[in-house]
């Protein structure tokens, strides 16, 4: 089932003529996303639901719908890509069976459970902030408060209704000895009024993720393990993906991990003196 029947043009580039089965490697999504990347955000995504609903109805031969699932990750945005993964995981039976599992789990408290099923629905649907915050739920109710706030924030920065957050939040944080508004003031005021904005131009893109500050970790420590702590630490220095490198590189400890990084940093002007 071809989802390009011709060439078309992008920009200077052509977006090239793939098979919808290409799409079950990781070398055909990104092959997807480059050529996107030129496109009008709006006809993008037009073209991203297009295909999303060629997936969704489309059988291949060893039973799973695998393109079905990798179509979000092709979204050149992560507003993009969740707006996506809330529609494919609804699309999609075999997940919603699982999830269906998730949910008997929590409602009979089994915490455990419920963690694990939901942990496992997330690893399908990373973005899908629904269940994020059901996994939240789940960690609060078993006293792992840094993990549920996590969940809650990145749910919060991949679009979840305020109202569905705030509250879990900012008991949470509380309970892990933080006081202050979860957010500065200005982020705050935004997740407030939220106003409607377009899968292709939303602000909370700019909202830091925990799966960023673990790949700033990687990038900057190395193979040094990174534990829930200290990106939580990130997430509350550093809410806006901006700002995130410079808080790393004031970290004391970079130093020791990577001390050729950061005196090349030194001697470019990008970092101060070790």
């Amino acid at each position: 089932m071809w989802w390009f029947s011709q060439k078309k043009p992008i920009g200077d580039a052509h977006c090239p003529t793939l098979a919808l089965e290409e799409l079950q490697s990781v070398a055909g999504v990104l092959a997807l996303r480059h050529a996107l990347a030129c496109m009008e955000g709006s006809e993008r995504f037009k073209l991203l639901l297009s295909l999303l609903d060629s997936a969704a109805t489309t059988r291949f031969e060893n039973g799973q719908n695998t393109v079905l699932r990798n179509v979000p990750k092709a979204g050149v945005r992560r507003s993009e890509r969740v707006e996506l993964s809330m529609r494919a995981s609804a699309l999609d039976t075999g997940f919603v069976e699982a999830i269906h599992q998730a949910d008997d789990a929590r409602d009979a408290r089994d915490w455990e459970l419920g963690m694990a099923l939901y942990g496992k629905g997330i690893s399908i649907y990373p973005y899908q902030y629904g269940y994020i915050v059901q996994r939240g739920h789940c960690l609060k109710e078993l006293c792992y408060f840094i993990e549920a706030e996590i969940c809650y924030r990145d749910a919060l920065a991949f679009g979840a209704p305020l109202n569905d957050v705030w509250e879990h939040l900012d008991f949470v944080a509380k309970k892990n000895g933080y006081y202050k508004e979860p957010y500065p003031s200005k982020i705050c005021a935004h997740l407030r009024v939220d106003k409607a904005t377009t899968p292709w131009e939303c602000w909370r893109d700019e909202l830091t993720v925990s799966r960023e500050v673990l790949q700033l970790s990687k990038l900057l420590y190395g193979d040094i393990a990174v534990g829930p702590v200290w990106v939580l630490k990130g997430l509350r220095a550093a809410p806006e993906k901006a700002l995130a490198i410079p808080w790393m590189l004031e970290d004391p400890f970079l130093s020791t991990f990577n001390s050729h990084l950061l005196s090349w940093l030194s001697r470019n002007g990008l970092a101060a003196d070790a």
